[in-house]
């Protein structure tokens, strides 16, 4: 009897032990995992409350630490705020900053520069859409992706190197930004509101032509704009080969003739009502890799359009059509034959006028044709050189009228070293292009391309 009692109280006190274990990790795990959740929920106030601070004052102290931000050439004191605005921008567009504030493009709406400061106002279009980290860094993310109407404040100062820099940025004022003062605004003759957006990542082109209230998205891959022998960025299309104006809007654009061709379909692509609608002609139905490309228009619907192509060393094909209503439709014209030399530049001036400028790796004097039938017939124009210019002045450029003289600006080519390599020969003509004259020298505009 003495032995069951004993049993019986061995067992009581090993299930009570048990309970007690039991209850104290019971009351570890609950208050572990509620410090946690309270830890959490603090944690997440905390952090709702940065952001929504961050929101209010509309934090830019990210970007300082990115300053000072130099440029790598003069700008003119007019300028040089927007000039190293834009060179930050594409700083934040590459790879070098994180994902949470990197931008795919930007759009300057207008800026206002005045003794150092430089007040601008912008969109951004973020690569990556979070949009708890993007209103901290940005702003507001609209529903089409951008972050619309920031505005900056920016010091432009001198650095103790004594290079012109970005030195802070800070929430900036739009009100400041007038009519009179607006950088951006354009003359009567131009519209800037009027604009492309290329987007790799999403092989798109944009167009806007309200400075990007609204904005076009072009039913064509951002890559057929890219065909032919280009090898580029595609950040920026391929210099002339599109026409953005108020009256005109159309593009060069190539797509491969079938699955299986290496051969490609150019076509004129346009809009006559700011892309509402798109028409394609059809230039080539089976080019070879076109490689020169330019579009241009001039007065009463006429305009035209020159391709090369075909490329092998330093030999290649040549295409030209021209229009007379706008660009609905194009006749084929004659080009220059018995030859096949780079084209490096090519115009008319109207429907009988035109000329070809071919050139090779190494020129050693433009090589420059002119026609005065539209094409039927071509000539080799010659040049009245200086002496002392043979062999400098090698290029030339697309003729030109210009106070009613016929003009051309022959350059250097890309080895030329003549004072700089940046300075052109002016030549001008009285006999519709055949001769041609010295006139003087001229430093090149550093605006142009390429």
């Amino acid at each position: 009897m003495k032995e069951r009692k004993t049993v019986i109280i061995r067992i009581a006190l090993a299930i009570g032990l048990t309970l007690v274990v039991i209850g104290l990790v019971v009351w570890f795990v609950l208050g572990f995992s509620l410090g946690r959740f309270m830890g959490d929920q603090t944690q997440s106030t905390a952090a709702t409350q940065t952001s929504q601070t961050t929101i209010k004052e509309q934090n830019v102290g990210y970007f300082n630490q990115f300053l000072p931000f130099e440029g790598d050439y003069t700008y003119d004191p007019s300028t040089e705020g927007a000039n190293l605005f834009y060179d930050l921008m594409r700083y934040f567009a590459s790879e070098k900053v994180a994902d949470d504030v990197r931008i795919e493009s930007y759009s300057v709406s207008g800026a206002a520069y005045e003794d150092g400061i430089l007040t601008v106002k912008f969109t951004v279009w973020p690569e990556t859409i979070n949009r708890d980290q993007m209103v901290a860094y940005w702003g507001k993310v609209a529903d089409d992706g951008s972050v619309r109407d920031i505005c900056w404040q920016v010091t432009i100062d001198t650095t103790s190197q004594g290079d012109t820099a970005i030195t802070n940025v800070a929430t900036g004022d739009a009100s400041v930004i007038t009519e009179d003062n607006n950088q951006m605004t354009s003359d009567s003759n131009s519209n800037q509101t009027i604009a492309y957006k290329t987007e790799v990542g999403k092989d798109q082109l944009k167009l806007t032509y309200d400075g990007w209230k609204n904005q076009v998205i072009l039913p064509y891959a951002l890559s057929d704009f890219f065909g032919g022998e280009y090898s580029g960025d595609k950040q920026s299309l391929i210099d002339q080969s599109y026409v953005l104006t108020p009256d005109q809007t159309g593009f060069i654009r190539t797509a491969y003739a079938s699955d299986n061709s290496a051969k490609e379909t150019v076509y004129y692509t346009y809009t006559d009502d700011q892309g509402s609608s798109w028409k394609d002609v059809i230039l080539e139905k089976d080019a070879a890799a076109i490689r020169y490309r330019k579009v241009a228009f001039g007065e009463d619907g006429f305009g035209y359009i020159f391709l090369s192509g075909g490329r092998v060393m330093s030999q290649e094909g040549y295409l030209s059509y021209i229009t007379t209503d706008g660009g609905k439709t194009w006749t084929e014209h004659q080009v220059v034959k018995g030859v096949s030399s780079l084209l490096t530049d090519a115009c008319y001036l109207n429907e009988h006028v035109g000329f070809m400028s071919l050139g090779g790796v190494t020129p050693s004097a433009p090589s420059l044709y002119v026609t005065t039938d539209g094409g039927n017939t071509w000539l080799q124009s010659s040049f009245e050189m200086p002496d002392d210019l043979e062999k400098v002045f090698v290029v030339a450029e697309a003729p030109y009228e210009e106070d009613g003289v016929l003009k051309v600006k022959i350059n250097q080519g890309s080895m030329g070293d003549y004072k700089g390599g940046s300075v052109k020969g002016i030549f001008i003509s009285k006999d519709q292009g055949v001769t041609w004259t010295f006139d003087h020298e001229e430093a090149a505009d550093t605006t142009e391309a390429g």
